[in-house]
């Protein structure tokens, strides 16, 4: 989560990291700490819809229901521009820059897409330095990692205390690494069935850490094509 603070200046961007521990669960931007009810004022908002009962002519008991959705602009004085940011790791050149751009042209995210939310277009892209073996890199100028891998595989090797970026799945093990909350994560698959294409109907859940969460001992990760890392 980027929040540009002028909306002109890149090295002026804030990028909003979360951050779980035993005595904190918020996040993190540098050194600049905000609370999960100041993330949600700033950067959170929601919408209530319900069905028709046309019968009667009014809303359906039972049917209310609310979206929660990332706002395109911060709720302050402000209103600084708010984008999502990340990384893609390529493995030997396999797809070039330009390819990825159209690839990545407009995305979504979320699990309302039908009713339009988390669309995300436009995407600004910068090339990273190669990635060699045992190298630290500095993700997001905040989380210092080191880098390894194989013909197959992503490592990342994380220090004590330093908090893991993405899902981790919980496997035997996994509790004596990490500190932090667990949560259900849900991925839906597209699957072709006769020629026809079917959106979200293979469903997997994968109970995990989420990111966030801190690394109890120095340990090393995989980074899995879904996104999500393994130890």
């Amino acid at each position: 989560m980027i929040w540009e603070s002028d909306g002109q200046s890149d090295k002026r961007k804030k990028v909003f990291l979360p951050i779980i521990s035993e005595n904190e669960v918020g996040w993190r931007a540098g050194g600049e700490k905000v609370t999960p009810e100041e993330f949600e004022y700033y950067f959170l908002n929601a919408t209530a819809q319900t069905s028709i009962d046309y019968e009667l002519r009014s809303a359906r008991e039972g049917s209310l229901y609310q979206i929660e959705y990332v706002c395109p602009q911060t709720r302050n004085p402000h209103s600084q521009k708010v984008s999502f940011t990340g990384y893609i790791f390529v493995k030997n050149e396999a797809i070039s820059l330009e390819k990825l751009k159209e690839l990545l042209e407009v995305i979504y995210v979320g699990g309302e897409r039908k009713y339009g939310w988390g669309k995300l277009f436009n995407p600004e892209f910068q090339k990273a330095e190669e990635v060699e073996k045992e190298k630290v890199i500095n993700l997001f100028d905040q989380i210092k990692v080191k880098v390894d891998f194989d013909e197959d595989n992503l490592f990342f090797i994380l220090d004590q205390d330093t908090p893991v970026l993405a899902h981790v799945l919980m496997k035997d093990g996994v509790n004596e690494k990490l500190m932090g909350k667990v949560e259900v994560l849900e991925q839906r698959y597209t699957e072709d069935n006769n020629g026809k294409r079917h959106f979200g109907k293979r469903i997997f859940l994968y109970p995990s850490f989420m990111p966030g969460s801190l690394v109890k001992t120095k340990s090393i990760f995989t980074l899995k094509a879904e996104g999500f890392w393994e130890v």
